[in-house]
């Protein structure tokens, strides 16, 4: 398992129609790269889980890269970033599983004819070929039925991203509002 320098960033080039992302990787195996992806805020926002048959290579030589790497030391350091990286094994299923268990929102980004559909909610019955989804929308609401994803359809997951903490936030305020009294 490699771990980077805590002012690390490379752009990960990726397969055919998916987006080139900035990020400081954390950890990475043959499996997958677990990294902290750049925002549009020039801030290391949450973390993603990259399965590595997405990833064609990585640069660390980038146009932009000296002001990216100047940007992101304007930040503090993010301890649920840094407790969940200290969590994960870099193991694409058995990460999954983690998250799962601990009932985190995800935005699960898929191979699909268009990259930016993500699926937001919480993850259930995590196993090697498949999982499920408990999808909630951008305003806080649960959409009726899991959706079952194949594993090999994943491209990229992210978990602990403002949005999705906002998103969290609002579904549990929306869920304590509709219980009984």
């Amino acid at each position: 398992m490699n771990i980077t320098p805590p002012n690390e960033l490379v752009r990960i080039r990726r397969t055919e129609g998916l987006d080139e992302l900035v990020c400081h990787p954390v950890l990475s195996t043959a499996d997958c790269v677990v990294a902290s992806e750049l925002s549009e805020s020039l801030d290391l926002d949450g973390l993603c889980l990259i399965p590595m048959r997405t990833i064609l290579y990585f640069d660390r030589d980038f146009d932009r890269a000296e002001f990216y790497r100047a940007a992101i030391s304007a930040w503090p350091s993010n301890p649920f970033n840094e407790w969940l990286s200290s969590q994960l094994s870099c193991n694409l299923l058995e990460d999954l599983k983690l998250l799962e268990r601990l009932g985190e929102f995800v935005a699960l980004h898929l191979e699909i004819e268009d990259p930016d559909v993500a699926y937001v909610g919480t993850l259930g019955n995590v196993s090697a070929t498949e999982l499920s989804v408990t999808r909630v929308s951008s305003r806080g609401s649960r959409i009726t039925e899991p959706l079952t994803i194949d594993l090999k359809a994943l491209t990229k997951v992210e978990v602990g991203t403002r949005y999705l903490r906002a998103v969290r936030h609002a579904h549990t305020v929306l869920a304590a509002r509709s219980e009984p009294r």
